[in-house]
């Protein structure tokens, strides 16, 4: 039972990992738009008030929001990629404890079995008849 709620809990994880992602980069994209769309703007409202500054200091000025926007950008990317390595990591340490709980447990019912086997052999070879009666009734 712990096994599958592990595993439940690590796909949800991924799952809200990756939308957690998606969103960033929605984000990133609304402030690029926003950025490219408020530079048209500035340059159409300079060209309609017919002061044009030199070419070179506008240039100059949308190489910069070019570049603030890249910085942003790859700082949200860095972001998300650590939170996702580190959510993924997580579910992997999850899932590898509880893999070795399940595996002690079976190991403890193993032994518990073998124990009682050899306390009453007859009685094992009762309960593995009665169990190969009733498969064979089922077949």
């Amino acid at each position: 039972m712990k096994f599958k709620f592990a595993t439940v809990l690590a796909a949800l994880l991924l799952s809200s990992a990756l939308a957690f992602s998606q969103s960033v980069g929605a984000d990133v994209d609304k402030a690029a738009d926003k950025t490219a769309d408020a530079t048209k703007d500035a340059a159409k409202d300079m060209a309609d008030s017919g002061s044009m500054p030199d070419l070179s200091r506008l240039r100059d000025d949308i190489a910069k929001l070019t570049q603030t926007v890249s910085d942003l950008a790859q700082k949200q990317v860095a972001s998300s990629r650590d939170q996702v390595a580190g959510v993924v990591g997580a579910a992997g340490d999850s899932l590898s404890q509880s893999a070795a709980v399940a595996q002690d447990k079976f190991a403890a019912v193993e032994g518990d079995v073998e124990a009682r086997i050899k306390k009453n052999p007859w009685g094992a070879v009762a309960v593995a008849g009665l169990i190969g009666l009733l498969i064979g009734k089922m077949s």
